[in-house]
């Protein structure tokens, strides 16, 4: 028996979820009909253009970060004619990266958070288009980013289930993964993968020919962050679709 509040596997026995507490008796089965479905449209707008602006970001990280491989190259070969030329350069250098940096932090963290909100919005949405036997709530649909070893492949269920139920709210389980589905989650995962081995990498690199040595890797996590950036607005924009004509379908049924 599937949790009902997280979609742990459980033994038929349990009354409650081993992972997360919930009952598995009480609501095992039912649909939610208390949610409200509420027009993901103006939030799926802002999410894909914080997804663009994180995407544009990226690129100007990586060309930041080549401009400093190629500064630091130039530093080791002698390419300076005085070493006073040589710290005005690295000064512009330090000023340029850190700028850049803060920017995109603040970006990446924005799109974040909302991409949080999305999630939960169109996940209490497929509850309340009258989806059956749904294994994730909303909470969970965002909270299983943040469990470790769990998060390699219970978000990815989650989205395929929102995905599936979005496309079809009534009989959602019969529907395909989609091959978009997976391929956002590979470059997520990978994306994700090489991003924290450049962070670890350049944290450890204090010396000219390490920072040298770690250029490379961070301007390929910035075209991997690209590409991931690229499919997950692709998702965004197929599910805020999906849910747009799921909803336009129940309204007409309603008035027909």
């Amino acid at each position: 028996m599937n949790c009902p509040q997280c979609g742990v596997a459980n033994a038929v026995e349990n009354a409650f979820c081993s992972a997360c507490g919930g009952s598995l008796r009480a609501t095992g089965g039912t649909k939610s009909s208390s949610r409200r479905f509420r027009d993901p449209t103006n939030l799926t707008r802002w999410l894909r253009w914080l997804l663009i602006a994180a995407l544009v970001a990226y690129a100007v990280a990586g060309v930041s970060e080549l401009v400093q491989y190629q500064l630091l190259t130039a530093m080791r070969d002698g390419g300076f004619s005085s070493e006073t030329e040589a710290r005005q350069a690295a000064e512009a250098n330090d000023l340029r990266q850190g700028v850049i940096a803060m920017a995109g932090f603040i970006v990446v963290i924005t799109t974040v958070v909302v991409f949080a909100i999305w999630i939960h919005r169109v996940d209490s949405n497929i509850h309340a288009l009258g989806s059956f036997d749904l294994r994730f709530t909303p909470g969970w649909a965002v909270g299983w980013y943040f469990v470790p070893i769990a998060n390699l492949w219970k978000p990815y269920q989650a989205m395929s289930e929102i995905w599936r139920a979005s496309k079809n709210p009534t009989d959602w389980q019969s529907e395909p993964t989609s091959g978009l589905l997976r391929w956002w989650w590979f470059w997520w995962l990978v994306s994700s993968l090489l991003d924290n081995v450049s962070m670890r990498m350049s944290l450890r690199a204090d010396e000219l020919n390490e920072l040298i040595g770690v250029a490379p890797v961070n301007i390929a996590s910035s075209i991997l962050d690209i590409i991931s950036a690229i499919f997950a607005l692709m998702l965004v924009k197929k599910i805020g679709e999906f849910q747009a004509e799921a909803a336009d379908r129940s309204l007409t049924s309603v008035f027909a």
